[in-house]
């Protein structure tokens, strides 16, 4: 009488690779879709350096803010994630219920393929409210 081999290890064994190799491959694709910026705004009475991750319809902030009065230099730093979705041509509409701010409206003009300017809110265009981002590779 023959002995059957029982192949349910070997499938198995299979399957547990394909999954490793296709979680993989997600998360470079994933990794692919983010565009990432980086910028600085500088006063004489403050500064801040704003990291913007974009991927898909979330973008994550972190925000560096440097306010100088004589010699004391006082910083902090906040982040933000919201869900954004294009409201016009300059646009975005962004939205996070677990914010203080649940939604900001944020306007931006691209200097060139690279660079662009953000204002904050629907204030007036101004510094206090402002920041030049370029790609960051």
């Amino acid at each position: 009488m023959k002995k059957h081999k029982d192949y349910s290890s070997v499938i198995f064994k299979y399957f547990v690779v394909i999954g490793v190799f296709a979680n993989i491959g997600l998360a470079v694709a994933n990794y692919q879709t983010q565009t990432k910026w980086v910028g600085s705004v500088e006063s004489s009475k403050f500064s801040w350096t704003v990291y913007t991750i974009q991927n898909n319809d979330r973008v994550n902030v972190d925000v560096i803010y440097s306010i100088a009065d004589g010699d004391i230099v006082e910083e902090k730093s906040e982040t933000y994630d919201y869900r954004f979705w294009v409201d016009d041509e300059n646009t975005l509409l962004l939205e996070n219920d677990n914010m203080k701010l649940k939604n900001r409206r944020t306007s931006y003009y691209f200097i060139d393929d690279e660079c662009r300017l953000s204002f904050r809110g629907s204030e007036k265009m101004k510094t206090s409210n402002f920041h030049m981002v370029c790609r960051f590779k």
